[in-house]
């Protein structure tokens, strides 16, 4: 997924206008299609939720209030009789609805970009990049400056996106605090900052899934053993581990999983990084004759042998094992790594079974109706500075905990 080209000549923009008619500030307002063009990448990680390919999300749009709301109608079994031998009926209406709620979160984005700021990095080279007299404070007064513009919006975009997933992920796990506190990375103090005020403002799904890792739900609360890997890399059984998540299901998530697959579709299974490339690396040794093993293991291309049906459909991170469409989270060791902390997971679960929302209109493919407004100052002491903002609504919630097995360890980094 790439981020098209922003087709400045579809923005809307407006001058503001003091009492005496000078000019103090403006606004840019870009429509949907073009604002996100902005957020049409999810992520930096190439996973986007809202266009939900591999359908593990389900995506609300009934929200009030500033609460989303969540429901579905539980299975309706035994509901086959023999027929009566007279014209009265019996009618079954005992059937039930789970339904769940969770209150929407304020996500905030708020940017400034000076033109000189930026010139001040570079070296002489770039200074036909900037406008002459008076457009020297106009970053848009080139072809150059607007093109650096354009690659600082995209990257924003991108930026966006990808707090917005990590959040949907880690949001108030306990472990960003406690790692924050360690520092074991020596991270600059604005990067704690940052880092914190990004990731305490909603609860993500594994925040939510840790806290019932207690002996009430032994389908969630277990460990990976310690001498099962060596830091960030996975040296355990990743065959077992897959193979040992059945076992894990309490019973109705056991008869789900029979139901998908009579209908060719398939539970899934996140993993970190470091299991996922473990069970790859068991599969072609052990399969190492098979032709479409060896070029799984030499290119990285997956073939019908090991995903039918799927190649072509899902990305070179997924392979299908075991009647579970096994899924790599690169995304959760990048933010580990990058934090500082320790992480091994793999989450079964049944599509639809995590829940989103977001306060803005989507039409099934990514952000569409998410706006960000690009302010230009005509303030003398702002230097013709660009203020980007965008606001919205979050949440995500487990829908049901019955259809979720999970196996797991984390732990703050040690250097």
């Amino acid at each position: 997924m790439t981020v098209q080209p922003i087709n400045f000549s579809e923005l809307y923009a407006q001058a503001q206008r003091g009492p005496n008619g000078q000019v103090f500030g403006g606004s840019v307002m870009f429509p949907a299609r073009q604002a996100l063009i902005l957020l049409q990448t999810l992520l930096v990680y190439k996973e986007d939720i809202l266009s939900n390919d591999a359908g593990a999300y389900s995506i609300a749009d009934n929200m009030d209030g500033g609460t989303a709301y969540w429901a579905g109608i539980n299975q309706t079994k035994w509901i086959t009789t023999s027929r009566p031998a007279d014209c009265s009926r019996t009618a079954i209406t005992d059937f039930t609805v789970t339904s769940s709620s969770k209150a929407l979160c304020n996500r905030h984005v708020f940017l400034k970009l000076c033109k000189d700021s930026l010139a001040s990095q570079l070296n002489g080279l770039w200074t036909a990049f900037w406008g002459k007299g008076n457009d020297v404070n106009d970053i848009l007064a080139t072809p150059e400056g607007s093109a650096f513009f354009q690659k600082f919006v995209e990257k924003v975009v991108a930026d966006i996106g990808n707090d917005f997933a990590v959040t949907s992920w880690f949001g108030n796990h306990p472990i960003i605090a406690t790692t924050i506190t360690a520092d074991p990375l020596a991270l600059p103090a604005a990067t704690k900052t940052r880092i914190t005020n990004t990731l305490t403002t909603c609860d993500g799904w594994l925040k939510q899934i840790d806290a019932l890792k207690t002996a009430s739900y032994p389908h969630i609360n277990n460990n990976i053993d310690a001498g099962d890997f060596n830091d960030y890399e996975y040296t355990g059984d990743a065959i077992a581990l897959i193979k040992g998540l059945d076992a894990k299901a309490n019973a109705d998530f056991d008869e789900a999983m029979d139901g998908l697959r009579d209908q060719f579709m398939y539970p899934l299974v996140f993993v970190t990084k470091g299991i996922f490339n473990r069970l790859k690396e068991q599969l072609t040794d052990i399969y190492k004759d098979i032709p479409s093993a060896m070029n799984y293991a030499m290119n990285g291309q997956l073939s019908n042998e090991l995903t039918p049906e799927l190649v072509g459909k899902v990305r070179n991170d997924a392979l299908l094992f075991d009647g579970k469409l096994v899924i790599r989270r690169s995304d959760w060791d990048n933010v580990a790594k990058s934090i500082g902390f320790v992480h091994h997971r793999a989450l079964m679960t049944v599509p639809q079974n995590l829940g989103i929302a977001i306060d803005i209109n989507n039409n099934g493919t990514s952000y569409d109706g998410m706006g960000l407004v690009i302010t230009k100052s005509m303030e003398p002491d702002q230097g013709g500075a660009y203020f980007l903002e965008t606001n919205y609504k979050q949440a995500t919630n487990i829908f049901s905990d019955k259809y979720l097995v999970n196996v797991s360890t984390y732990a703050v980094y040690t250097p």
